[in-house]
């Protein structure tokens, strides 16, 4: 690895080759040993990946820092020799460019920017997820300025969930994502269950969605303790935003808030109608949503029945465009 220096807190890569098959593995910590280390620093910049793979390993120490940036990242299920460790999966093949291995970010900014990660080959994920991917202590996760295409998934979790908590910021911002298959329940964005809580925001945002059967798929989505779920500004070519695959399997509690704003959807390759925010979902009796939509179209007109034009199952403060309110942004 060319112009690569490390020491046991730092790593800096730069101008970094990968090839015929190698990986890149960070390691990180068990948490309760990564919370009494000194923070880190991990930058990643002009790194370039021909059927490579950049694994990332355990729990960042408080305040550090992972920066992936001006990097392509590129794998195919053929060529890449990255075995998944969750008990169960060793013998499937995804092509990862990027692995999430246990991932915990604690008070860290782990950030992509400026960045492709393209994966090749039936069933390929461009981001492996392994053992869950953890927000806690006001972390945020950052993927800006991205474009990710995939065979399949962008972003598939074996077995995993997602959790943002402790007033972190998960945000998917100013990319572009492909998946072109039309498969049933094949997409874009895959976990097991996704819970958002303490204040905590889960955002997409300023992006451009061409997928196939849905963004996101899960078997629950539960928002919790005044956290905010945000689709703003995007543009959506798929069946669902949303799909949750548990009978009352999306939660709003304790005022959190899912804001709808500026948003198009239009036809995606899986289905012959434009995309639907979420498969049909009525909220369970103790979830009290708080939705607001804003100027959103849906084959080119105003979305004025969030019920009948994008399947929500609940009722939809409905704005007009150019108004006004905080509550909503």
């Amino acid at each position: 690895l060319d112009g690569c220096v490390a020491d046991a807190l730092n790593v800096t890569l730069r101008h970094c080759v990968l090839a015929g098959g190698a990986q890149l593995r960070i390691g990180g910590l068990s948490e309760s040993t990564a919370r009494l280390m000194p923070h880190a620093l991990v930058n990643m910049t002009n790194v370039t990946s021909l059927e490579g793979t950049v694994v990332l390993h355990g729990a960042m120490p408080p305040h550090s820092s992972v920066l992936l940036a001006n990097s392509r990242l590129r794998a195919t299920v053929d060529g890449s020799q990255y075995v998944p460790t969750t008990p169960g999966h060793a013998g499937l093949r995804c092509g990862p460019a990027l692995v999430l291995d246990g991932v915990r970010l604690l008070s860290t900014r782990f950030v992509m920017t400026r960045s492709t990660l393209v994966c090749g080959g039936f069933f390929c994920a461009a981001i492996l997820v392994e053992r869950g991917l953890g927000a806690n202590l006001s972390s945020v996760f950052y993927m800006d300025n991205c474009v990710v295409m995939s065979r399949t998934y962008v972003m598939y979790a074996l077995a995993s969930d997602l959790h943002v908590s402790g007033g972190s910021v998960f945000s998917i911002q100013n990319s572009s994502w492909s998946a072109p298959s039309i498969e049933y329940h094949e997409g874009a964005f895959l976990f097991k269950d996704v819970a958002v809580d303490g204040g905590s925001v889960l955002q997409i945002v300023s992006s451009t969605f061409r997928l196939s059967f849905a963004m996101l798929i899960t078997n629950t989505l539960t928002m919790s303790g005044g956290s905010w779920l945000v689709h703003r500004n995007n543009e959506f070519r798929t069946a669902y935003v949303l799909y949750v695959a548990d009978e009352n399997g999306v939660a709003f509690r304790d005022r959190s808030v899912w804001s709808i704003l500026h948003n198009n959807f239009k036809y995606g390759s899986y289905s012959s109608t434009h995309a639907q925010m979420t498969s049909k979902w009525s909220p369970p009796s103790d979830s009290h949503p708080i939705i607001y939509g804003v100027c959103n179209e849906a084959r080119g007109s105003p979305v004025t029945d969030y019920g009948g034009d994008l399947n929500i199952g609940t009722p939809v403060t409905a704005l007009d465009c150019g108004a006004c309110a905080m509550d909503a942004v």
